[in-house]
């Protein structure tokens, strides 16, 4: 259900990953909530915590658990499990999907009618769960994922959701922007309606002002006027569509149903003059041709446009597989650095382990500088780089500076000696027996 779009961050140095669950990164954190991208059996899934376990956390995660494991639909992330012991602590186990949510997905400037098909998606899921009892309460571009193959629509995040039979005390957390009247004021009975204002905010990001007038019904204030369920604002959506056929059609038609008819009546007048016909029927020939050959062009520059696209599909989903990478092997560095130095009693033989795999960091570094990449593409691996690693070589290092030195002051001559030699060889860490020799 998340997605690549945003630069991963490492999974936190204090989780244990020793679990089946493995390349395990945080790649989202809400108010309340974080969300890890895990591997498992070869396939990619989506862990959901809460911050905390607390009382009221836990209660709310196994809440959305039950709201979300009935459900079934192609456009609403599928739920597999609640786990009381994933390696990042109890969470829901759900579908992974790859690719970008909407507000995202509208900055790709879509076309008109992938606008119209994402929105249909997300009004058939918000149908499916109001007939389910379900009121989702935070619905937002953030919660609606678009993915990069096929550009289908997952709705996400039930966190917030409500059913018929049951009102979760929680506090507040959805966006105010998207959030109806009556659930900013905390309401206590919220009904599908509050999901029909929500849905207007969303029609004026995918639309702009195109359905005004059914947008402006959607966000009354007062829920009374405002569609009493999403079938409804669905039928009047539809109506208002209208067959879209190419410009140079509709001007075709403008030219060729006069001259026809003209031709048509001079036809039928025994005053015609034939020069005067030929004339016509040539205008009528010319139109034509004009009008293949703009459609043909038409048909062209969508072809040029296609491509673009494509090309650029393609530049994403290698920027995001290099991210990926990128992020993997900075992450193992910083976990094999950390289980080195734990056992080490000295800063010193510490540090060298530290700076030894940072040197593997610095080449990681060096190999970016050096991708047959473009600009923008190098500025956004290396900018991961810096975000990702200058945190973990700090904490590195602090981990490495809290340990004392080898110093003659807290040691026998003997075991400051031993030490001494071993650090000037650079061999590794050896711990001390007296009357044992480092040479």
């Amino acid at each position: 259900m998340i997605t690549d779009s945003d630069t991963f961050r490492p999974v936190l140095p204090e989780l244990d990953v020793s679990d089946s669950y493995a390349d395990i990164v945080l790649i989202r954190e809400t108010a309340n909530a974080r969300l890890f991208r895990a591997s498992k059996a070869g396939k990619y899934f989506i862990i959901k915590t809460m911050k905390t376990s607390s009382a009221m956390h836990l209660s709310m995660l196994k809440r959305e658990y039950e709201l979300s494991i009935p459900l079934s639909h192609h456009h609403i992330a599928h739920v597999y499990t609640y786990e009381a012991h994933t390696p990042v602590g109890p969470g829901i186990v759900m579908e992974y999907v790859d690719g970008r949510n909407l507000a995202e997905y509208i900055d790709e400037n879509p076309s008109a009618e992938n606008r119209r098909r994402v929105f249909t998606q997300i009004a058939e899921a918000v149908v499916y769960i109001h007939s389910k009892g379900i009121i989702h309460n935070d619905l937002k571009p953030e919660n609606i994922l678009v993915s990069r193959v096929n550009n289908d629509v997952r709705l996400v995040d039930f966190g917030l959701s409500d059913d018929d039979a049951h009102y979760l005390a929680r506090t507040l957390g959805c966006t105010p922007t998207y959030a109806s009247p009556e659930l900013l004021a905390r309401n206590s009975d919220i009904d599908a309606r509050s999901d029909i204002y929500s849905l207007g905010r969303i029609m004026q990001l995918i639309f702009g002002d195109k359905y005004r007038r059914i947008m402006q019904r959607c966000l009354e204030s007062d829920r009374d006027n405002r569609f009493d369920n999403v079938d409804q604002l669905l039928l009047l959506w539809r109506k208002k569509q209208r067959s879209r056929y190419p410009l140079i059609i509709g001007i075709s038609f403008l030219i060729l149903i006069p001259v026809s008819f003209f031709v048509g009546r001079l036809s039928t007048s025994k005053d015609v003059d034939r020069a005067d016909l030929n004339r016509l029927n040539d205008s009528l020939q010319s139109a034509r041709t004009q009008a293949l050959a703009t459609q043909q062009q038409l048909d062209s520059t969508r072809s040029v446009l296609s491509d673009k696209q494509l090309a650029e599909d393609r530049r994403i989903a290698l920027r995001d597989s290099l991210l990926h990478s990128l992020n993997t092997r900075l992450t193992r560095i910083y976990n094999d650095t950390k289980v080195a130095i734990a056992p080490i009693p000295y800063f010193d033989f510490a540090l060298n382990i530290t700076r030894a795999n940072s040197a593997k960091a610095l080449e990681i570094y060096t190999e970016i500088s050096q991708l047959d990449v473009d600009e923008d593409m190098r500025s956004v691996l290396l900018s991961c780089y810096n975000s990702t690693w200058i945190p973990y070589a700090n904490e590195l290092t602090e981990l490495a500076c809290a340990k004392p030195h080898v110093t003659n002051r807290t040691m026998s001559p003997e075991e400051f000696q031993f030490y001494q030699n071993l650090l000037q060889s650079g061999e590794a860490y050896t711990p001390y027996v007296p009357g044992q020799s480092s040479e």
